[in-house]
C-alpha cells in the first residue's frame, strides 16, 4: 500500500492510499487550529452541533435517512487534540462503489453530504440556534462526569494533566468544564467561522485512485477552499519540572494509581522507536515486566500497564489496586523501571517485545482505521514513516539503547485516586478484573 499525497485545489490536499482489500472505504476532512481549553470545549460542542441539521438536511432523522440511502454509509464529526494542535475530522465509511447494485455513487453522495454538514450547517442569521447549543453542551458535560466516575480514565488524566502543570494552555477536564458551562452561541458560532477558514486535509483509503477521488473532491469543495495553510504546532519536550505527588479520595472501592515519566523522546525530537520499544518492555504487552512481576507473580495490582505518547515522549503507567498495596505497588513499578535503567534485560524480554511490536505493525494494514491512525499523525509531523520502516529501526536497537534512554527518563509525576468505601458499601463503577 502506497500513500500518495496531492494538492487537489487551493488549500485542500488529498492524502490517498488505493488499496481493493476492503468492502469499505474511509475518508475523512480536518480542519485546524491551536488548541487550549477554550477552543477544546468549543470543538467538542461544535462536533455535536454540526450534526443536528443542514440547509439541505434539516435535522438528524433526515441525514441519517440519507445515509442509509448510501449503502448505509456513516459519518462522525469528532473534536480531538494532537499535541498542541486542535482536529475537527468529518469522517466516513461507506461501501465501495464497485459493490454497489443499483448504480449509486457511494462516495459522491457522501461527499456531498459531508460538504453540507461542514459549511451549511443549521443557522439563524449565522447563528446556531441556541437550544441545539445548551443541549450540545450538556451532553458534553454529561461526557465529562463519565470521565470522571470512570477513576480509571480519571487517574490517568489527572496524572496527563500535572505533568503540564506549566503549559497554561493546557486544556483542564475543571476548565473545560467551566468554559461549556458558560459557551453560547454566540462565541460557538464566531469559533465555527474560524475554524471553517482553515485549510482542509482530505484523507481516502479505498479502491478508488487519486484522480477519481480528487475530482469529485472538488465537484463539492473547490468552492470554499480558502484561508492560509495551517502550520502544525510541532511538540517538543516539556522542560524538566520538580517532582510532583498528589492524590484524591473518591467514593470507590479500589484505588488508582497514575505515574507519568519523561522520556525526553518523541517523533519530533530524539528516536522515538527507542521509546515504543522502552514502553513495550516496560508495561505495553502480556510478556512486560509489570504485568509479569507487578500483576503476575506479586499480584499487586488488578491491572498494570504503561503508554507511550509519541508526541510529548511521556511514558504513563495506570494500576488498579486494593488501598492497602498502594505503597508496595508503587515500589515495586519503579524498581521493575530501574531493573531496564541498569540493563537487566534479557534477550527473551527483548525478542517477544519486538515480536509484540511486529505483530502490531502487521495488523495495521487489517484494519483502513488503524492504516489512516498510523500515517495520518505522523505525515501530520512531517514523516513519511510506513509500518514497515518503523518495525525495522525498532529491530536494531539493543539492549543498550534501552538502557540509555531509561536513564535519562525521570518520573515527574505520581497521583493516586483513594478509594474510600469499606467493604460492606457500594458504588456504581467500573470495576477491575483478574482478566481483563
Amino acid at each position: 500500500m502506497n500513500l500518495v499525497r496531492t494538492k487537489v485545489c487551493d488549500n485542500i490536499y488529498l492524502s490517498s492510499i488505493k488499496t481493493d482489500k476492503f468492502k469499505s472505504g474511509i475518508i475523512s476532512f480536518s480542519l485546524f487550529h491551536p488548541t487550549n481549553a477554550e477552543n477544546s470545549a468549543y470543538g467538542a460542542i461544535l462536533s455535536g452541533v454540526l450534526r443536528r441539521g443542514t440547509k439541505k438536511y434539516s435535522d438528524m432523522a433526515k441525514i441519517n435517512l440519507r445515509l442509509d440511502e448510501l449503502y448505509a454509509s456513516s459519518v462522525d464529526i469528532r473534536s480531538t487534540r494532537l499535541g498542541k494542535n486542535l482536529i475537527l475530522s468529518f469522517g466516513a465509511e461507506l461501501l465501495d462503489n464497485r459493490f454497489s447494485t443499483d448504480g449509486t455513487d457511494i462516495l459522491d453522495g457522501v461527499l456531498e453530504l459531508i460538504s453540507e454538514m461542514m459549511f451549511y450547517p443549521k443557522r439563524q442569521d449565522s447563528l446556531f440556534p441556541e437550544p441545539i447549543v445548551r443541549q450540545e453542551a450538556g451532553f458534553v458535560l454529561d461526557s465529562i462526569k463519565s470521565e470522571i466516575n470512570n477513576t480509571r480514565a480519571y487517574a490517568y488524566n489527572r496524572c496527563v494533566e500535572i505533568m503540564k502543570r506549566n503549559d497554561a494552555d493546557f486544556p483542564t477536564l475543571k476548565r473545560v468544564c467551566e468554559i461549556v458551562q458558560n459557551t453560547d452561541t454566540h462565541a460557538l458560532s464566531a469559533f465555527y467561522d474560524r475554524m471553517i477558514s482553515s485549510s482542509i486535509e482530505v484523507f481516502y483509503i479505498g479502491a478508488l485512485d487519486e484522480a477519481e477521488v480528487a475530482k469529485r473532491i472538488i465537484k463539492y469543495f473547490s468552492a470554499h477552499s480558502r484561508g492560509l495553510v495551517y502550520s502544525p504546532i510541532l511538540p517538543c519536550p516539556d522542560a524538566p519540572c520538580d517532582f510532583h505527588k498528589a492524590e484524591e479520595a473518591m467514593p470507590v472501592s479500589q484505588g488508582k494509581l497514575a505515574m507519568g515519566m519523561r522520556t525526553g523522546c518523541g517523533i519530533n525530537h530524539g528516536d522515538y522507536h527507542a521509546g515504543i520499544l522502552l514502553n513495550e518492555l516496560f508495561g505495553a504487552s502480556p510478556a512486560s515486566k509489570l504485568f509479569l512481576n507487578v500483576r503476575e507473580k506479586l499480584s499487586l495490582c488488578y491491572h498494570c500497564s504503561s503508554a507511550f505518547d509519541m508526541v510529548s515522549g511521556n511514558i504513563t503507567v495506570s494500576s488498579g489496586m486494593d488501598i492497602k498495596n498502594r505503597q508496595v505497588a508503587e515500589e515495586e513499578i519503579i524498581r521493575q523501571f530501574e531493573d531496564i535503567r541498569k540493563g537487566n534485560i534479557t534477550d527473551k524480554e527483548i525478542r517477544a517485545a519486538k515480536r509484540s511490536l511486529e505483530n502490531v505493525y502487521k495488523q495495521i494494514y487489517d484494519n483502513p482505521f488503524d492504516i489512516q491512525s498510523f500515517y495520518s499523525t505522523r505525515q501530520f509531523f512531517g514523516s513519511s514513516e510506513t509500518p514497515e520502516e518503523c518495525m525495522s529501526k525498532i529491530s536494531t536497537l539493543t539492549t543498550d539503547d534501552i538502557a540509555d534512554l531509561a536513564q535519562k527518563t525521570v518520573l515527574d509525576t505520581v497521583f493516586f485516586v483513594k478509594g474510600t468505601l469499606t467493604d460492606n458499601e457500594t458504588y456504581e463503577e467500573e470495576e477491575d478484573h483478574e482478566n481483563e
